[in-house]
């Protein structure tokens, strides 16, 4: 079981470095965040985030290095979220801290959050980049496509 998530996580990572940029405008760095940024789904993206890094960490060689991204690994879940249903759609809220009756909120909180997360300096550069890798013969739905992209991207 933990190495099938390890290797989750892998392939996650390696879909979201491996995929094109966002068009989204960084926030400029004098723009204070809002008072209540640190309330509501950042908070539980916090508390995901260092369960992952606390389960990862345990079951890491600690000969090797890793890297992971918490706040991408959850991005992708949540994304993977919008297109699941029934039990999966649970499993992975529980995971990742959500509610399935906020969705909405959820979805709105996120684009603003990740607008904070994008710097461009003289000599920083971070980007949100995502991609969704798929089967041919077995297409998102375009209502998924067009939530993915309009709340994730």
């Amino acid at each position: 079981m933990c190495n099938s998530v390890v290797k989750l996580l892998f392939c996650v990572f390696l879909i979201v470095l491996c995929s094109g940029q966002s068009n989204v405008p960084p926030v400029p760095l004098n723009t204070p965040p809002p008072p209540n940024l640190h309330i509501g789904l950042t908070e539980r993206i916090g508390n995901f985030s260092v369960e992952l890094l606390y389960h990862t960490s345990k079951i890491q060689n600690h000969t090797q290095n890793l890297i992971v991204s918490p706040i991408t690994v959850w991005s992708v879940l949540a994304v993977i979220s919008e297109g699941a249903s029934h039990t999966t759609l649970a499993q992975i809220h529980k995971a990742i801290r959500l509610s399935l009756k906020n969705r909405e909120s959820t979805r709105n909180q996120f684009r603003n959050i990740a607008q904070y997360l994008l710097v461009n300096t003289k000599t920083v550069e971070l980007a949100k980049i995502n991609a969704i890798f798929v089967n041919i013969d077995n297409l998102p739905l375009i209502d998924f496509r067009a939530l993915a992209k309009n709340y994730y991207d």
